[in-house]
């Protein structure tokens, strides 16, 4: 026994120094992870078709000539460089390899060579409590590092974020989040609620799936606004002050409403129907493109127009006038009919007639269920149905166009209308020319019910049918709910 105590006495303290040597072979000073943070972390400037600077932000090498970086830090940029911390030289930016809009998460490709890079760490084992490191640009000055702590784990649309103590001023959004090993568990990223500042984290693991699936360089201006180039088959406009592509919609008449089993009594009987030419937003109105007008129309920021405009919900995702992150090409929501009348207002525009909306969905097809044709898959929309459906809103530019070129004219969002929901009769009452005037001139003493149409990411295949008709009060704003104008041709 006295042996045993012996050995007992030898081992323990031996355990705890091996452990404590492990430890701290695998913990670093905080002089040790920004000397070698700094050997990576770079400073992004970004810049219009004009050369002009548009953007600073931050970012850090995760391959050879890979810059990984938040989306929003290159949004609408035409060109830009990078430039390692304390050093002279810059890189050219050739275009992007991977992008990912959901997560604000972009690679962006410069010439190669070899700068030390950071390891990524799995960011599924952070916890509460642990210190963390930021290196960032604040405001375009160079290499600050700060500290602080996980204080929270969050969900955001179900996607897992990481909420930190240190300090994310504008400029580092896109630099390293780091453990006390010196690893990357996160890419920082800012957000303003109520002039407060809250720090984030995008977890990771994120960017090394994005990493995995990098490609070819891309032109940088591919990535924003969208992300494909659409297929324009009519005429389109650039109208101002929104700077949004328009397309013509042909006079001529069409065959509107339902007689298909799936069809409501509101959508029959099938009337032919005459509309005049008129041009439509080929896309849903977005983020981005909303962000334009509350700036330039600061009576209607969130928190500042009427509670008789909304429900309590306006604009409910925003934090100030700042719309969710890599949200940018989403569909504005959560905005009601008076808010979609003032923005058409300041834009030339205003709301489709249920008439028009209908016509236009059809793109050119007679007696079809969908823009498309009459069957519908994953591949055609962002409905409840679809295997693609992630929950909510998707880029007003993940499906195809309809004849007339159209995205997104079915799914994704429901799109208001101008008309008052009364059994469908579109040749009188509201669409009349005077009375469209009128109405305009006066929305916000409108009270009666408004037609809806198009069919959102909650709603099944049924609904979201060309015919389909939902109806809301003028208050109504939801996460399912946006809208697109249209512009009548000038005689």
């Amino acid at each position: 026994m006295k042996q045993g105590k012996r050995l007992f006495t030898y081992f323990v303290p031996l355990g705890f120094f091996l452990f404590c040597a492990v430890t701290v072979a695998t913990a670093q000073t905080p002089q040790q992870i920004a000397q070698k943070a700094f050997r990576s972390a770079v400073l992004l400037v970004m810049e219009d078709a004009n050369g002009e600077p548009l953007s600073l932000g931050s970012g850090f090498f995760v391959g050879d000539g890979q810059i990984a970086t938040n989306l929003h830090v290159v949004e609408g940029a035409a060109r830009g460089y990078a430039k390692l911390v304390g050093k002279e030289a810059k890189f050219n930016i050739e275009g992007y390899t991977a992008i990912d809009e959901q997560r604000d998460l972009i690679i962006l490709k410069v010439p190669t060579f070899g700068p030390e890079i950071i390891l990524l760490g799995n960011s599924d084992l952070v916890q509460v409590g642990e210190t963390v490191y930021v290196v960032g640009n604040p405001r375009g000055l160079e290499g600050t590092f700060s500290d602080g702590i996980i204080s929270s784990i969050r969900l955001l649309d179900g996607d897992k974020l990481i909420q930190i103590t240190a300090p994310v001023s504008p400029g580092s959004s896109g630099g390293p989040v780091l453990n006390r090993k010196g690893e990357v568990i996160g890419i920082s990223v800012l957000s303003v609620r109520d002039g407060q500042n809250l720090n984030f984290a995008i977890p990771s693991n994120h960017l090394k799936n994005l990493l995995a699936k990098a490609g070819v360089a891309k032109p940088l201006f591919q990535a924003l606004p969208l992300t494909e180039a659409p297929t324009i088959t009519t005429q389109p406009i650039t109208t101002q002050p929104d700077g949004r592509t328009m397309l013509l919609i042909p006079a001529g008449g069409f065959q509107m409403g339902s007689n298909d089993p799936d069809s409501d009594a509101d959508e029959q009987p099938i009337q032919t129907i005459h509309v005049d030419a008129f041009y439509m937003d080929m896309l849903e109105v977005t983020n981005l493109d909303f962000k334009k007008f509350v700036l330039a129309n600061p009576q209607w920021q969130k928190g500042r127009i009427p509670e008789a405009l909304h429900n309590g919900n306006y604009l409910k995702h925003w934090d100030g006038n700042n719309y969710p992150i890599g949200k940018a090409n989403h569909p504005v929501v959560y905005v009601s009919w008076y808010a979609a009348m003032a923005y058409a207002e300041w834009a030339g525009k205003r709301l489709p007639t249920e008439a028009e909306w209908e016509k236009a969905a059809c793109g050119g097809l007679v007696s079809m269920r969908y823009p498309w044709g009459n069957t519908i898959d994953s591949t055609c929309a962002n409905y409840a149905n679809s295997v693609n459906n992630m929950g909510g809103t998707r880029s007003v530019i993940s499906y195809g166009a309809n004849g007339y070129g159209l995205y997104a004219i079915a799914g994704n969002v429901r799109e208001w209308c101008l008309d008052e929901s009364v059994p469908r009769n579109p040749i009188s009452g509201v669409n009349t020319m005077v009375n469209l005037d009128l109405l305009t001139k006066n929305y916000t003493s409108v009270k009666s019910t408004r037609v809806v149409r198009g069919g959102s990411w909650i709603d099944s295949a049924r609904f979201v049918r060309v015919a389909n008709r939902f109806q809301s009060t003028p208050p109504e704003a939801s996460g399912h709910l946006g809208f697109r104008c249209v512009r009548a041709v000038a005689p």
